[in-house]
């Protein structure tokens, strides 16, 4: 749409810092607007995919929007790891 490459954009974002500025603004905006969409289909005022909103979400804002896994031990406690060491004999 604005007749540049992606690679272009970057260089601007990496030379320019009002415009990489403006550019993390705009990024802000774009997950802004896709949450409250996801708001509105969840509160059912709308027809909605919510798993086709939930990839989009992950794939379009991979920092905020991971699967997480959290690895607990034993009733939550931290994970106990126990180094066995054999000998040669």
């Amino acid at each position: 749409m604005l007749g540049v490459t992606k690679q272009t954009i970057y260089n601007w974002a990496d030379e320019i810092p009002e415009f990489f500025d403006a550019l993390k603004e705009g990024e802000e905006q774009s997950r802004l607007f896709w949450e409250n969409l996801g708001i509105q289909g969840a509160s059912g005022s709308e027809e909605f995919n919510a798993t086709a909103w939930i990839f989009n979400m992950k794939n379009r804002f991979k920092d905020e929007w991971r699967d997480r896994q959290e690895h607990t031990g034993e009733d939550g406690g931290p994970i106990v790891v126990q180094v066995v060491k054999h000998s040669d004999e």
